[in-house]
């Protein structure tokens, strides 16, 4: 009987190593479970960082290019009152020659040369007043 008790002494210091080997195993996967997630951690705060970076240099560039557009509106709204300016005062220099042809043409001019001069050199001087006074 006591031969087998000492069978299974053997036996139970088997086990005994077979649950420690297991043990092991296990804590020795847990280690490199837990390092391998601490590398994809650091993986991904690396990652992280970079997609800041990113972020921040598109939302600058996104920040100068509206800064751009901005200038680009108002100084298309200063070109759009300028050619509005330059077809009003087109329209009334228009308007103003026409009618100072109209007049020119209607008024009688005198049969004699130097009358028909004066008249010429009055009549131009009018209408180059009209022009340098414009609206």
């Amino acid at each position: 009987m006591f031969a087998a008790l000492g069978l299974l002494g053997g036996v139970r210091k088997r086990l005994h190593l077979v649950f420690v080997g297991i043990l092991l195993a296990v804590g020795v996967g847990f280690v490199v479970y837990v390092s391998i997630l601490r590398h994809e951690r650091d993986s991904a705060r690396t990652e992280l960082a970079l997609c800041q970076a990113r972020y921040a240099v598109t939302l600058a560039n996104v920040r100068r290019s509206n800064a751009v557009v901005q200038t680009l509106r108002h100084e298309t709204q200063a070109q759009q009152a300028a050619v509005l300016s330059a077809r009003e005062q087109a329209t009334y220099a228009a308007t103003k020659s026409a009618k100072a042809v109209r007049s020119i043409a209607a008024t009688p001019v005198s049969s004699s040369c130097q009358a028909a001069i004066a008249w010429g050199a009055n009549e131009a001087a009018e209408l180059a007043k009209g022009w340098k006074h414009g609206p």
